[in-house]
């Protein structure tokens, strides 16, 4: 007959080189692993120093504080746990991504992870060593290996050297990262590779928000018949439990030392188990997000609550103006951290219109967050009062242009400045897409912030995000009057947006087909746009990419963000 074995998977929001509160998190898993029973209990990749470390893994004594915080956990696990499998920075005589199994208190196996990222921010090939060894353990009546970073989803020669080497059960520890589309794919590789091998798969996944990146969680487990037996939430941290029966081959040929390809695999690693009565668990599946749109506020949620705990912010502050980008960024700020950490600053000037004052006054009564209201008509005239002179002597009869719009801008960029430095709040930038594309913004004016939360959405997706809160809240939350109004800088009588830039509607279109889809100006022409306005939308993605270079970071929402997926140089004599 065979034998289940029960497994814990703790889906944990860890900080990057924060170990020793990453060991801490560690602890309270263990704990919760050894009331429940467990036989093997699972942390995610890089559990020890977060991921991803970047250069911090070039600092010799930041590795050898991952090395002394892997001998503390494995200890005391010891008597607590009878399996304990983590990820780490592993050193031999290279610098590897590892795993970590131990038993007994004693560390009998490190992994090391074969397929490399390239892409995105943390170029892995800088920092790791690829490691071609795998490990083959032998627990109560079957096998399993140990996978890193979805190796086993991207390498047909390590399944294959599981499958020939009876392995039954495979346990990945991985770091997944958002992006809008892919949420499903991992339970559609897990399945098919289970159905495939007749393998049990679990996977172990990192959550949180760490700078621009998005780690989705929803660890999972398969059966060996490629059915959901269990599954972790979305965007949280979570902890689950499940009883597996993994298969084991009849007949199975003896593993030598030998190398087959290019994976080196030893002798099986044998581990007993004490043989004892367990307690009934029930093994959840947890709900996923209803659309698109509610995975995305989710993640930006996440995101937000993340960068301000872990960076020791007290609080944010956001610029109303009335427009709805500040009032979107301004409901996901206070679903992130609470509307009592949320402080609403309004600035208006003499082309403000009385609506917009309104507009925020509501938006932040429904939000229950506090406000300050204060005009920059008189510092504005100061300005001009001063420059004014100048600009004449070095432009005889220069009218009033930009200049004077963006000076109302930087007025307002320093005044949230002062209140992030008298209050020790985080500016929340209030950019979108759109604008970061086209450079529709003031350097240092409405750029100013530490985080940037809807700086990766079109402006077609903040219009959809902000009715889905309404939604979801069962009240115009935002107000209607901002959904519904025309978008406006309002730094001049009357201005309207669609004055310098395309209507959002074609805008938007035309923008994803160059940056997601990396089209060429003939290729959208061809899809039936005004070749004069794909021009012009071009040459403005294109002049302004040092723009984008000093704008706020934020999250990683689609599947081209810029600075991370997209970067172009400043100097760029290329016009197409």
């Amino acid at each position: 007959m065979r034998k289940s074995v029960r497994i814990a998977l703790n889906q944990s929001n860890l900080c990057v080189g924060s170990i020793s509160s990453n060991i801490d998190n560690m602890k309270s898993g263990i704990l919760m692993a050894q009331e429940m029973q467990a036989d093997i209990v699972v942390f995610p990749e890089l559990s020890i120093t977060g991921y991803a470390p970047d250069d911090l893994l070039l600092k010799r004594n930041f590795v050898r504080e991952n090395i002394s915080a892997i001998t503390e956990i494995v200890e005391f696990a010891s008597r607590k746990v009878p399996v304990l499998i983590f990820g780490c920075v592993g050193i031999d005589d290279r610098r590897f991504n590892g795993a970590v199994v131990a038993s007994e208190g004693n560390i009998i196996s490190q992994c090391g992870k074969a397929s490399l990222e390239v892409k995105g921010l943390f170029d892995e090939k800088k920092y790791f060593s690829g490691i071609s060894k795998i490990d083959i353990f032998e627990i109560k009546n079957f096998r399993f290996g140990i996978s890193i970073g979805g190796d086993i989803f991207k390498d047909s020669v390590m399944e294959n050297e599981f499958r020939e080497n009876g392995v039954g059960l495979v346990i990945d520890i991985a770091s997944p990262v958002y992006e809008t589309g892919i949420l499903d794919k991992p339970y559609q590789d897990m399945e098919s590779l289970s159905r495939r091998t007749g393998m049990c798969i679990c996977q172990c996944n990192n959550v949180g928000g760490e700078d621009e990146l998005i780690f989705t969680g929803g660890s999972v487990v398969i059966d060996s018949n490629g059915l959901l037996v269990s599954s972790g939430k979305v965007f949280e941290e979570d902890f689950l439990i499940s009883d597996l029966i993994p298969k084991f081959p009849y007949e199975i040929k003896r593993i030598p030392s030998y190398e087959k390809n290019k994976y080196i695999c030893e002798d099986v690693i044998k581990i007993d188990l004490p043989e004892e009565p367990k307690r009934e668990i029930y093994p959840k599946i947890a709900e996923m997000p209803s659309g698109t749109e509610e995975e995305i506020i989710l993640a930006i949620k996440m995101s937000i609550k993340d960068y301000v705990r872990k960076n020791g912010f007290k609080g944010v502050l956001i610029g109303l103006s009335g427009g709805i980008d500040s009032a979107l960024v301004a409901a996901l700020c206070v679903m992130a951290v609470g509307r009592e950490n949320v402080l609403g600053i309004m600035m208006p000037s003499k082309y403000s219109s009385e609506g917009s004052v309104k507009d925020s006054e509501k938006l932040a009564e429904n939000l229950g967050i506090r406000t300050y209201k204060t005009g920059i008509n008189e510092v504005f005239e100061k300005y001009l009062e001063i420059l004014g002179p100048v600009f004449s002597d070095f432009v005889p009869g220069n009218g009033k242009d930009t200049t004077e719009e963006n000076i109302q801008a930087r007025i307002r960029g320093n005044y949230l400045m002062a209140f992030s430095n008298k209050l020790g709040y985080l500016v929340m930038n209030t950019g979108n897409k759109s604008e970061c594309a086209t450079g529709y913004s003031t350097l240092y004016g409405d750029t100013v912030g530490g985080f940037a939360p809807i700086s990766d959405l079109y402006k077609k997706w903040v219009y959809g995000i902000s009715a889905k809160i309404n939604q979801m809240e069962g009240q115009d939350l935002i107000p209607v009057e901002i959904i519904e109004k025309e978008p406006s800088a309002e730094l001049s009588y009357g201005q309207k947006d669609s004055d310098s830039l395309p209507e959002y509607e074609v805008l938007d279109e035309i923008l994803y087909r160059l940056i997601e889809l990396d089209m060429d100006v003939d290729e959208v022409v061809a899809c039936g746009y005004e070749e004069e306005t794909v021009k012009k939308t071009n040459r403005l993605l294109r002049i302004n990419e040092y723009k984008r270079r000093q704008e706020p970071l934020g999250p990683k929402i689609s599947t081209c963000k810029f600075g991370i997926d997209r970067i172009y140089p400043i100097t760029n004599g290329y016009g197409r």
